[in-house]
């Protein structure tokens, strides 16, 4: 039932991993609470309607990558196309550009910037890893891949250390073990 060597491994290996997908996961709450908050600020300020609704739509739809950003230019395009009025004096389809261009600059801004170092930081990995795993885990595992890319590359990163050490008759876990990794805000 038990391997008696590597009982205290097991342990300590599972609580290393529950850390890391705790991490991601609170992680993910966070960056889709601060996606939506400068969303609303940003269409607020743009003076769309139903920007609240949007805003949380538009967090909501980082959890599905790409078709969540299509999904979301679209409902930010038609909103803003039959919108009866707009701050600017612009035609429909003026505003709608200007809504559109601006949401792709956030996303933009959000998707190669802020979520890979804020995952990066919060899982031990460095942010351009978590880029390529992304891309990588997208062609063999398609949307799925992509959400799940940042903790898979950390729990291959754990495991490849742990076996690495152990081949080599290192102690595999060399130091104290730490608490787990508090997440760090982006803005620290």
């Amino acid at each position: 039932d038990q391997i008696p060597q590597y009982d205290y491994d097991l342990r300590r290996m599972s609580r290393q991993l529950r850390g890391i997908w705790d991490s991601f996961f609170r992680g993910q709450i966070i960056i889709f609470m601060m996606v939506a908050v400068v969303y609303f600020i940003v269409l607020s300020a743009l003076g769309v309607r139903y920007s609240i609704a949007l805003a949380v739509l538009t967090g909501l739809a980082i959890f599905v990558p790409y078709v969540g950003l299509w999904t979301t230019a679209i409902v930010l395009v038609l909103v803003t196309f039959f919108q009866p009025y707009n701050y600017f004096g612009l035609l429909p389809w003026q505003y709608s550009a200007l809504v559109l261009g601006t949401a792709l600059v956030l996303n933009f801004i959000f998707d190669n910037y802020i979520t890979p170092r804020f995952l990066g930081r919060t899982l031990d990995i460095h942010p351009a890893a978590v880029l390529v795993a992304a891309l990588l885990m997208a062609s063999l595992l398609g949307l799925i891949g992509i959400f799940l890319a940042a903790p898979v590359v950390a729990t291959i990163k754990l495991l490849g250390l742990y076996v690495f050490r152990k081949m080599f008759d290192l102690d595999p876990w060399p130091g104290p073990e730490k608490e787990t990794t508090r997440v760090e805000y982006p803005w620290k």
